[in-house]
């Protein structure tokens, strides 16, 4: 399992367009996926989850993966979030 603090670049922050996209680079991989700001952790797949921790431009976030694919997981969700 990895584990990774990432501070959001995007403008607007996770909102229902960005959430969605952040969502669709999760469905190549086959690791199960989190994402969580402070003492909640949502599954990165669920758009309901993520968009129920109001995750806002700016904000520091957790990023996880447990699987065969979780270092590519984890950079690509990265990548996502900070650009």
């Amino acid at each position: 399992m990895i584990r990774r603090e990432v501070t959001v670049g995007l403008q607007g922050g996770l909102v229902y367009g960005t959430a969605t996209g952040f969502i669709q680079q999760t469905t190549g991989f086959r690791s199960r996926l989190w994402i969580g700001q402070g003492a909640r952790e949502v599954n990165a797949k669920s758009l309901l989850g993520m968009l129920s921790l109001g995750i806002r431009n700016g904000d520091t976030v957790t990023i996880a993966a447990d699987g065969p694919d979780e270092e590519e997981a984890i950079a690509a969700l990265e990548k996502y979030l900070t650009h």
